[in-house]
């Protein structure tokens, strides 16, 4: 046998050590007290409640790539963007977070997160930067979103009430977020809103910022500015 072959057989020994590695995934204890969830640089992560203490796996070909921070209740994960602006391929990490307490606040900047099952609980507050994206499910009292910089998030489930706040090109597509309530405030080009109420609508649009409002709320209070504009898609409810 050659050289040059048992050199490319044992590349690919490694490489699909690595692999396996990557997919088996590496687990970490979460302190009990957490409840504050910041994300920053290219991440998948993924909620999942327990009921067995809080947790996290992480699958990665390079667990350096990831920093792990915990301070004063906040879990914070970030991986430097330069990783992934390189010729070389490198494996975008995933983690999977098991909580079995409330999350009450939650920031992603450029990350990506989704999670397993409906999130229930009384609040929480989401903010998202940088092309940042969030896919839910929630059953809460009070849900408060604000995004910036060409973010994303897909939000659906039931809501008392929904506080809203985009900004420079972000996106909320939340007409299947079934709010009592919504206070909705939308400022720029190519930042819209999507959003259900059915008791009380608060909406102001400016600089050619875009809402559309889907059910039909009992009273409607809005406000147009500097080319921005607020549609219903239910006539009835222009009062």
């Amino acid at each position: 046998m050659n050289k040059h072959l048992i050199y490319t057989l044992l590349f690919l020994t490694i490489s699909s050590l690595t692999f396996a590695q990557s997919k088996k995934g590496k687990t970490f204890k979460i302190k009990e007290t957490f409840n504050s969830l910041e994300v920053i640089g290219q991440i998948e992560t993924i909620l999942i409640p327990t009921t067995e203490k809080p947790k996290m796996i992480i699958y990665t070909s390079d667990l350096n790539l990831l920093e792990r921070e915990y301070d004063n209740n906040k879990l914070k994960l970030k991986v430097e963007s330069s990783f992934f602006s390189t010729e070389k391929e490198v494996e975008k990490p995933k983690v999977e977070i098991y909580y079995n307490r409330p999350i009450q606040s939650i920031k992603l900047v450029e990350a990506t997160l989704s999670n397993q099952d409906t999130l229930q609980q009384i609040s929480i507050d989401l903010v998202l930067e940088k092309n940042a994206k969030a896919d839910l499910n929630v059953l809460l009292k009070k849900f408060n979103v604000k995004a910036s910089k060409g973010s994303t998030s897909f939000i659906k489930g039931e809501v008392l009430v929904n506080e809203v706040n985009l900004s420079s090109g972000s996106v909320l597509e939340a007409e299947k977020l079934i709010a009592d309530l919504v206070d909705v405030k939308v400022k720029g080009s190519g930042t819209i809103a999507y959003v259900y109420a059915t008791t009380l609508l608060e909406a102001f649009s400016t600089t050619q910022g875009l809402i559309r409002v889907n059910g039909s709320p009992i009273k409607v209070v809005k406000e147009e500015s500097l080319g921005g504009s607020i549609i219903s898609m239910d006539k009835s409810s222009d009062n």
